[in-house]
């Protein structure tokens, strides 16, 4: 073989590999772009499909819609939430303020809660067990941190009947109650006492409740009868008592309070500060010749402002009230008969002049001592 002939099949043999090199890329490139135009045609559709998908959800969103909208006025007399006046469009918009007036109110509860707030906020809100159980947590969390959070959470545990939660408050900071925070403490004591399982809880409480209250009541009464605890004046009343009733019991009676009373004489501002702290009647502006501005301070009528509720309340407790406040609670309570005859005999046994009806009458009638009343009746 000749070398011409030996280039010749060389370039032959190397012609024909780079011809298949060709034409086997160029099958690959034929397949890639199938492949490619099959991976387009398979993202068109499953875009088409999501699209589709989207149209109906937006389509099924715009039936409910008009539904809700045929609802909203077919109801347009009968839902409390909006007026029968409203426009479709501004009817609409309802849930939206409520949410609005709803996140407001939740944010006042968290910082001043009250009975009446957690009463409204459960009212207009659309998932009440949500709002319950977020009242619930942030009550329970503000509670010890004032006196009046814990009052707030006393009476919303009590009128929910959520006696565990009243009697772990109670057992916890009982010590930020106040004398004026008594309605409250009733209020939960009656919840617990009508719960058949902490109903035996509720009697210590009574029990307690009302003998600060006869204490507190005594030592009033000292602070205008200051000699009725010597030991000649008991002795005296006692043998007043024994007497029929008649002149000489009256006269003997009037004369066994003019000698128990206090020595008259000017009233010091720190002296008519304690008096209207017992609860006690104050003399008239300028009658023991004060000074009338320190007297308006200290004239804490309820007709005055709002603003001084927690100075009235601290400077003239409402001893009967709170006496009698207990008592009812005693009447409302299984056995409590037998707490108000404890009650009453303690009483008696401290202030002996609520034997007779006279000598009670012949106290009130230098000082109107109501307080007083409540004990006798």
């Amino acid at each position: 073989m000749t070398v011409a002939t030996t280039m010749s099949l060389m370039m032959t043999m190397a012609l024909t590999k780079i011809a298949k090199k060709m034409k086997t890329k160029e099958m690959k490139t034929k397949a890639r772009m199938k492949m490619n135009a099959e991976g387009m045609k398979m993202r068109k559709t499953t875009d088409q499909t999501r699209r589709l998908r989207v149209s109906m959800a937006i389509l099924i969103l715009l039936v409910l819609l008009k539904m809700t909208c045929k609802e909203d006025e077919s109801m347009s007399h009968s839902c409390r939430l909006h007026a029968s006046h409203w426009t479709t469009l501004i009817n609409n918009q309802r849930f939206r303020l409520r949410q609005i007036v709803e996140a407001r109110l939740r944010s006042i509860f968290e910082v001043t809660p009250s009975l009446p707030l957690f009463m409204t906020i459960l009212s207009i809100s659309g998932n009440v067990p949500e709002a319950q159980q977020w009242l619930f947590s942030t009550i329970s969390q503000n509670a010890p941190h004032t006196s009046e959070t814990l009052v707030a959470a006393l009476e919303i545990f009590a009128a929910e009947t959520e006696v565990p939660r009243v009697l772990a408050l109670l057992d916890s900071y009982s010590y930020l109650l106040r004398p004026r925070d008594a309605h409250s403490l009733q209020l939960a004591t009656i919840t617990i006492s009508e719960s058949p399982k902490y109903h035996a809880r509720a009697i210590p409480i009574i029990i307690k409740e009302l003998a600060d209250s006869i204490r507190e009541i005594h030592v009033a009464v000292r602070s205008v009868y200051s000699h009725i605890d010597e030991a000649k004046h008991q002795r005296e009343l006692v043998e007043i008592l024994k007497l029929r009733a008649g002149r000489v019991r009256r006269e003997r009676m009037e004369a066994w309070v003019e000698a128990v009373s206090s020595p008259p004489g000017p009233m010091h501002p720190m002296a008519l500060a304690a008096a209207m702290m017992m609860g006690l009647p104050i003399p008239p502006l300028g009658a023991q010749g004060e000074d009338p501005d320190v007297v308006a301070m200290l004239d804490l009528s309820p007709a005055h402002d709002r603003d001084l509720e927690d100075l009235r309340e601290e400077f003239r407790p409402r001893l009967g009230e709170r006496f009698d406040g207990w008592r009812k609670v005693a009447n409302d309570t299984k056995g409590g008969s037998k707490l108000l005859a404890d009650a009453h005999a303690r009483a008696v046994k401290l202030m002996p002049f609520l034997r007779a009806t006279d000598a009670v009458r012949a106290l009130l009638t230098e000082y109107v001592l109501q307080f007083v009343f409540c004990l006798w009746e």
